[in-house]
């Protein structure tokens, strides 16, 4: 029984540890959309200014 509780302790931190890399990973994706978007805002912005 010890053990089953072990595993399932360490199935769930696994479990956790994925979500919040996915959470972590999704949110920087979308600041460098972001980011690359505003960059390709002041680039045209440039180009209309010349």
């Amino acid at each position: 029984v010890w053990m089953a509780k072990e595993i399932r302790g360490k199935v769930l931190f696994i479990e956790l540890i994925r979500f919040f890399s996915i959470q972590i990973c999704e949110k920087q994706i979308h600041g460098l959309i972001s980011k690359e978007i505003d960059d390709m805002d002041k680039t045209s912005s440039l180009l209309l200014v010349i």
